[in-house]
């Protein structure tokens, strides 16, 4: 028990927690331990005399890094999908039977405001030479994504990724016929 500043802060593994029994203190203790393993495990090990026997039969405790750490995640359950006709973008709006590899690529961009360490850095890399977005090119006739990230998103940058992308594709037979983008970057007469 430690007192900082005239507050009381206990810790939930002390005895003065009455919260939890001794049982669920020691299953919260290897819980702690073993890498925030799961309670189930933990207690399976315990029935099977791995792990002290008390933890098989208590009840399991909450640990608040764990809930934390599902905060974020969408909800398990049910998700349906509809099925949308062609016409509003569904399946075959973009592949066609016609189409070969190469045929049509989709271009657009990202942007991240968590900057990216270059391949080759140490960490210790200036903040206007760390990847900040990128190009993402997807074939409509394999579905093929390829991401190329990018210091900047100038259309010089973007033309280095094409070409990247475009060897990429050329080391596997295929050509590039038709580039389809929604940006000004490509509408730029260089591109």
């Amino acid at each position: 028990m430690n007192v900082a500043g005239g507050a009381l802060n206990v810790c939930v593994m002390d005895k003065v927690n009455q919260n939890l029994t001794s049982g669920q203190k020691l299953l919260l203790k290897w819980h702690f331990k073993l890498g925030h393993m799961g309670f189930g495990w933990l207690q399976w090990l315990g029935h099977h005399g791995f792990l002290p026997e008390v933890i098989g039969n208590v009840d399991k405790p909450l640990c608040a890094s764990c809930r934390f750490a599902t905060a974020h995640r969408n909800p398990v359950g049910k998700v349906t999908h509809i099925q949308l006709p062609k016409s509003q973008g569904g399946s075959g709006a973009i592949k066609g039977n016609d189409l070969k590899p190469g045929d049509r690529i989709s271009v657009d961009q990202y942007e991240s405001t968590v900057l990216g360490h270059l391949w080759g850095s140490k960490g210790r890399t200036r903040d206007d030479n760390m990847f900040n977005g990128g190009t993402i090119f997807v074939d409509h006739a394999s579905g093929l994504i390829h991401v190329e990230h990018q210091v900047s998103l100038n259309a010089s940058d973007t033309i280095c990724s094409k070409i990247l992308f475009e060897c990429m594709a050329k080391t596997h037979g295929i050509t590039i016929s038709n580039y389809h983008g929604d940006n000004g970057i490509f509408t730029a007469a260089s591109f």
